[in-house]
């Protein structure tokens, strides 16, 4: 929990994370000469003022803020950005003006005031391909059936640097609920060919290539388990038991509302 920070030669990269009650989400801040580039804005409120917190203390404009997905735990504190420019793909832009509504009503009695009390929801789309903030060039690639439908991954190819999102988790348990094993293991596969020689996970603090073997494996073990499962309570002893090293353990109970096992389980239907 907190902030890192990895210099390159023509910009910074500031690293927030959250902590176990925020599924320890990772926000990124880009710094380059003259701007910044904020990437995902952390679901509680107390976490995602801390990120502009730190955008206010570097005293540059925000050229972009990027969610990449539509999910809440990267995209609920948005609020607190409010009146910036604030883009999404197409995708990911639909999938959250269709679901805030119901998102919020779902998490605002568990979560009360750590949320807001309605969605800030991206002004701008974000395209597919090169963008350039101070001479510095990204690039964005839209990623399809891995962690969630539509994700949007960043890459600086002058320091083959990557911004993953949920494409990569790092010695964190995963969110598996959808169900793309096999496709997801087929982009971190092609992610490994490409040798970047750092990775900027969605949750988790191991920049390093190294965790898309571990992430593979992790996720060959969930398929496994979850084509066995007779409930989620045994999906979730198995997953802790394999390992039991792994920090967000409620990232591995939020897979409880959404994962459909082969009989149908569910939390709700556990012995």
């Amino acid at each position: 929990m907190g902030w890192k920070r990895k210099d390159y030669r023509d910009f910074s990269v500031h690293v927030y994370s959250a902590g176990e009650d925020g599924c320890l989400a990772n926000s990124y801040i880009v710094e380059t000469a003259s701007h910044l580039l904020v990437i995902d804005t952390q679901c509680l409120l107390p976490y995602a003022e801390k990120v502009k917190a730190m955008a206010v203390r570097l005293n540059k404009p925000i050229a972009r803020v990027i969610i990449t997905h539509a999910h809440p735990d990267h995209w609920f504190g948005t609020s607190v950005f409010s009146g910036e420019q604030i883009y999404a793909l197409p995708i990911v832009r639909m999938e959250m003006e269709k679901d805030a509504v119901t998102a919020f009503q779902r998490n605002k009695p568990r979560l009360g005031d750590k949320i807001g009390d309605e969605a800030v929801l991206p002004n701008h789309t974000l395209e597919k391909g090169r963008f350039v903030v101070d001479g510095v060039e990204f690039y964005v690639h839209e990623i399809l059936n891995t962690e969630t439908s539509s994700l949007a991954v960043l890459e600086i190819p002058a320091e083959k640097i990557l911004f993953a999102s949920d494409m990569v988790y790092a010695h964190t348990h995963i969110y598996v609920a959808d169900n793309h094993i096999e496709e997801w293991i087929a982009a971190l596969k092609c992610c490994q060919q490409k040798s970047f020689k750092d990775i900027f996970p969605g949750h988790g603090n191991d920049f390093s290539p190294q965790v898309l073997q571990e992430e593979m494996n992790y996720l060959r073990s969930a398929g496994k388990v979850i084509a066995e499962a007779k409930s989620f309570s045994e999906f979730r002893q198995r997953m802790l038991a394999l390992y039991p090293d792994y920090a967000g353990k409620l990232l591995l109970e939020l897979n409880a509302m959404f994962l459909v096992l082969p009989l149908g389980s569910h939390l709700e239907t556990d012995a």
